[in-house]
């Protein structure tokens, strides 16, 4: 269950095939405090309560929850190890985010997917609309999120 990362190398990109109603699921992927810590460097965001132990048990945390944009970050790297963002055949257009419950150092999360809504906006070109569940190694709703990505039938390249 930890750690599971996937060679997506040779992958097919599953957007051609996607229709109303389909479910993705993506592998789980360990959440590590040296993942956490390059977030908070990288991002600027070094609120004590991602980085220390001390500070996440002074604000009533067990442990140190992880950014929720970096939690963000990771389900749509998930997204893109299974085909569903391609390199230049789809981009985010919208997203809405809902943190419902923290995601700590040395959790595993995955994403399980359902395409609710999918619009021809022009020949070659779809708007696709995607329902998330963030998911704990607890089986435990994390965070929700739906997003809408432009998807293009073809590389455009």
């Amino acid at each position: 269950m930890m750690g599971a990362t996937q060679d997506t190398s040779q992958r097919e990109p599953v957007h051609h095939a996607l229709t109303e109603g389909q479910q993705l699921e993506s592998p789980y992927t360990e959440i590590t405090a040296e993942k956490v810590l390059a977030f908070a460097e990288l991002s600027g965001d070094e609120n004590p309560i991602h980085l220390s132990i001390d500070a996440a048990n002074l604000a009533g945390l067990p442990k140190c929850p992880a950014h929720g944009a970096f939690v963000f970050s990771r389900c749509t790297g998930l997204a893109y190890r299974l085909g569903l963002l391609v390199k230049n055949q789809a981009i985010f257009r919208d997203a809405e985010l809902k943190f419902s419950r923290p995601v700590f150092v040395g959790d595993s999360i995955k994403i399980q997917m359902m395409v609710t809504k999918v619009t021809v906006l022009r020949p070659g070109l779809k708007s696709v609309e995607l329902k998330v569940k963030v998911i704990n190694q607890d089986d435990i709703v994390v965070h929700r999120y739906t997003w809408t990505a432009a998807v293009a039938d073809g590389p455009t390249n």
